[in-house]
């Protein structure tokens, strides 16, 4: 049974830790565990370093890349609990 393609979106962000937008472009890579498609951009902010994919797919379309036999998700289970409020 095959999944339908759906069209992934990209966002541009600048850095989550408020710096001013200056990134610097590390890498640019593609997809080898499942040779999904689409180029992937980590760039590293000149003001503190944190380095991040960046345009990055949008928070509805970021499960394109993560499919049911991605490994990390294999033979994991998660617990549902009830957190209680910190004090």
């Amino acid at each position: 049974m095959s999944t339908p393609k759906k069209e992934v979106m990209l966002e541009n962000v600048t850095c989550p830790l408020g710096c001013s937008k200056s990134d610097e472009v590390i890498l640019t890579g593609c997809d080898l565990l499942h040779d999904l498609p689409g180029e992937f951009t980590v760039v590293k902010c000149r003001t503190c370093g944190l380095m991040r994919t960046n345009p990055r797919p949008t928070s509805d379309t970021i499960g394109f890349y993560y499919p049911d036999n991605y490994g990390p998700y294999l033979g994991t289970q998660v617990a549902q609990t009830l957190c209680k409020p910190c004090d």
